[in-house]
């Protein structure tokens, strides 16, 4: 499935209502999820800042807890690699950090 934005389309595959990935990139298509698409057109819009969906967070343990720090950054504020790292208790690990984030399935929410 495919949500407009004002940078193109934003693909997602969504199951059971719950969130698998989101990518700017074609994705194999699974269920229309009506409530990531509101919420994605509402962050667009300026009317949202934090999206409240479900997600399948099938990722390695050290990227999950990489995920949930950068999750809880607030909005408009940036925090480095390091920074991160240092949050979760993996200081040095700033590199794993970055490739963390890099293969984030959930980008932009």
């Amino acid at each position: 499935m495919n949500i407009k934005t004002p940078f193109g389309d934003l693909f997602y595959l969504s199951v059971n209502g719950v969130l698998q990935k989101i990518s700017w990139q074609p994705i194999v298509s699974g269920e229309r999820n009506i409530e990531l698409e509101m919420q994605v057109t509402a962050f667009f819009n300026r009317e949202l800042k934090l999206f409240f969906l479900p997600l399948k967070l099938d990722v390695p343990a050290f990227s999950q807890k990489v995920l949930i720090a950068a999750q809880s950054i607030p909005f408009g504020q940036v925090m480095t690699y390091s920074e991160i790292a240092q949050m979760i208790d993996e200081a040095g690990k700033a590199r794993a950090v970055a490739n963390a984030l890099k293969h984030n399935p959930y980008a932009l929410v």
